[in-house]
């Protein structure tokens, strides 16, 4: 028996400022959110040429805006029943059973996670951490910010199974809300059953400023927490620092800062900043996505991940609110900045395709021939044979479908072609003429 919970969303009292009017495409480059940079996950996508595909987020939060242009894609039931149970819960019945946000703060958040670029000039803004991840969301707080227990635990329950069926959970879910007081364990059950079933708990650690202010559940040594900083990698004001009630063994809390200030990403309609410790940890939460997408052994490994993300995190000063005895980290930025490139560098592997393309009556090596393979995801990846009809390509772990076209020859398909991390694998071609047909010229002769 216990007192019912009421917890408000990190931030309470958030500051929304609303975007300007949408750039032209050609200079989405210039807007950038500030915390895909800081964090690495740009240079992540360029260096191991994932995006989060093949994992799913969720967030408990307002809700979220599922007809965003830069959400709707990648809303894992896409296309079907904005009110499918499988990707869709509200247990506040405030959106009548369709997938809607009335607050802002959970499109906001999930936005950060997984905003996609890849639909055009629609949407001008890069912020989404993992744009290649699905996503589903359950609603357990209302258009006034307030979320209680009852909700948040009927979402913790149906992020376990979505629809009532266990294949359907999300691999990482995102909890940007939190008890004042702390040291409260009244969630502690719900994080403990998310880690046993491979999901990974994500939190913000409070804002309420000074020592010994993180909130609940974020304080727990289950739970990953995350801190804000600014682009000038300078504590927010607002972040809440440790120690947490619940001691500094295995991991000092909070366990990261990422970017928190000022933060762009999608709201309802339209695009707007916010800030608090409510966006830091959709960073956290994005950057595990791409972990997971790149390195599928990884999976599942909450320990591991938490592990690696604080080993690879880029060191921070010492803050304002000591260090714990064993002096991994300190009670304000935890183990550091978060840098998923960084982490990225001990577990994501590219494999090689390599091989020889050439006719297959002469043998003779054919040069210019375009080769396309594409992976589960449709995700696409090019290259083509040179002068002795040589190919080589980097390609994340996974299977692929090649097809290796040139004119005047038949094109050919290959399914199946799989490879491992840190694997080079030989394939080579070998491409059959095209039959020509002509139609004789037939004219008139003079006697």
């Amino acid at each position: 028996v216990r007192a019912p919970v009421t917890v408000s969303l990190e931030p309470s009292g958030f500051q929304l400022r609303l975007a300007g009017p949408a750039a032209p495409q050609a200079q989405v480059q210039a807007f950038k959110a500030w915390g895909i940079i800081d964090t690495g996950a740009d240079q992540f996508w360029s260096t191991y040429l994932r995006k989060g595909e093949g994992i799913v987020v969720a967030n408990i939060d307002t809700g979220v805006d599922a007809t965003h242009p830069a959400l709707a894609a990648s809303y894992r039931c896409a296309g079907g029943d904005l009110s499918d149970p499988a990707c869709w819960s509200d247990p506040t019945g405030a959106c009548k059973g369709t997938a809607c946000d009335d607050h802002g703060h959970g499109t906001h958040t999930m936005g950060t996670m997984v905003a996609d670029v890849s639909n055009g000039s629609t949407v001008p803004y890069t912020v989404g951490m993992a744009p290649g991840a699905q996503w589903i969301a359950c609603k357990a707080c209302t258009k006034d910010g307030i979320c209680t227990d009852f909700d948040l635990l009927d979402c913790a329950e149906w992020i376990l199974a979505p629809n009532g069926d266990s294949a359907e959970r999300p691999h990482v879910v995102n909890n940007s809300w939190g008890d004042e007081k702390g040291g409260d364990s009244w969630f502690a059950a719900a994080v403990t059953a998310w880690r046993a079933a491979g999901i990974f708990p994500a939190f913000s650690a409070g804002n309420y400023s000074g020592c010994n202010t993180l909130s609940s559940p974020g304080d727990y040594q289950e739970s990953f927490s995350s801190a804000a900083h600014n682009s000038l990698r300078t504590i927010a004001s607002f972040s809440s620092k440790g120690a947490s009630l619940f001691g500094h063994d295995p991991y000092t809390k909070p366990n990261i800062s990422a970017p928190g200030v000022d933060i762009l990403s999608t709201f309802p309609g339209g695009w707007g900043y916010m800030q608090g410790t409510s966006m830091a940890s959709p960073h956290s939460a994005g950057a595990v996505a791409l972990l997971w997408s790149c390195a599928p052994l990884l999976i599942g490994q909450i320990d591991d991940t938490f592990e690696l993300l604080q080993s690879s995190a880029d060191p921070a000063p010492e803050g304002s609110c000591d260090t714990p005895p064993d002096e991994e980290g300190n009670y304000t930025y935890g183990y550091g900045y978060l840098n998923v490139l960084a982490a990225g560098g001990s577990v994501c592997q590219l494999g090689q395709l390599q091989g020889v393309v050439s006719d297959a009556v002469s043998g003779l090596p054919l040069e210019g021939v375009s080769i396309r393979l594409t992976d589960d995801y449709h995700n696409t990846f090019t290259t083509s044979t040179i002068g002795e009809g040589n190919y080589t390509i980097l390609l994340p772990q996974g299977s692929y479908t090649l097809q290796a076209s040139i004119s005047n020859y038949l094109p050919k398909t290959i399914m199946g072609v799989s490879l491992a991390g840190d694997e080079v694998k030989l394939l080579n071609i070998q491409l059959d003429l095209a039959q020509l047909f002509f139609i004789p010229l037939i004219t008139n002769s003079a006697p």
